[in-house]
């Protein structure tokens, strides 16, 4: 407070250690941005949610899709089960 008073502030500044981690993160988020603008095959997109949803959610979000898998291999199991055939009755995952 004094030295602010008498208008002799020091100035301090952080160094900026860029770690591994940092170098990857901007370096995932310009790839996903660039891959975002020009036009992708369906696969591809797939690949780039995939990489978006591991670098936003980490772990969390592979259990996600983990779960995801597993609740439409589910989903297609009652069908297969239940006798419902896609012909005669096109349900989707969402109207089970």
């Amino acid at each position: 407070c004094r030295d602010y008073l008498a208008g002799n502030l020091t100035p301090y500044f952080e160094t900026g250690v860029d770690t591994v981690e940092d170098a990857a993160y901007r370096l995932t988020r310009a790839a996903i941005s660039l891959a975002r603008s020009i036009p992708l095959g369906a696969q591809a997109y797939v690949a780039l949610e995939t990489v978006e949803v591991l670098r936003k959610h980490g772990l969390k979000g592979v259990y996600g899709l983990l779960l995801r898998k597993e609740f439409l291999a589910a989903a297609d199991l009652l069908c297969r089960v239940l006798g419902i055939n896609k012909q005669n009755w096109p349900l989707s995952v969402h109207e089970l």
